[in-house]
């Protein structure tokens, strides 16, 4: 009797063997199966989309929403010169933008201008916010003729504002 139960235990280690060998190569095509298919809904594009573009009302939203916050990239901007800004520019067209935000910060260059013999702290000041308007005029990058022409304008007042 003892061979017969040794027998059964041999034979039935191995069944268990087997369904767990089987139910790991079953789990190891799923994987390979799901794999596929999500490398063909790539390759279509399906996965790849993304979230659609922001409409510009989305985008002005949203920057006056991180400027009132202190939020990235509008760090230093007062969310009304966001406004004004905002109130010139109708399309997402990067000159449109840098000319919208350059204008609020010629306006606090010459502010600041008039000031620097009366008043040098508030010139000092609407320089600094000029700088950053400029600054912003040309952000995330310097890629138009009109995008660039902020650099300059910056870095000049910059380095004239008193220390």
């Amino acid at each position: 009797m003892h061979s017969a139960t040794r027998s059964f235990k041999t034979r039935h280690s191995a069944t268990r063997n087997f369904k767990t060998r089987h139910s790991a190569f079953r789990d190891f095509k799923t994987i390979v199966s799901l794999l596929t298919v999500c490398a063909g809904l790539s390759s279509t594009g399906l996965l790849a989309q993304g979230a659609p573009e922001r409409t510009l009302d989305e985008i002005k939203v949203e920057a006056v929403h991180r400027a009132e916050v202190g939020g990235y990239p509008l760090i230093g901007l007062d969310p009304n010169d966001v406004r004004e800004a905002f109130k010139s520019i109708h399309t997402r067209d990067k000159d449109e933008w840098a000319e919208g935000f350059m204008g609020v910060a010629d306006r606090y260059m010459a502010e600041g201008k008039s000031l620097e013999k009366t008043d040098p702290a508030k010139a000092n000041a609407d320089y600094i916010r000029a700088w950053h308007l400029y600054f912003f005029g040309r952000w995330p990058t310097d890629s138009s003729p009109k995008k660039k022409s902020p650099t300059p304008k910056a870095s000049k007042r910059f380095l004239l504002m008193p220390a």
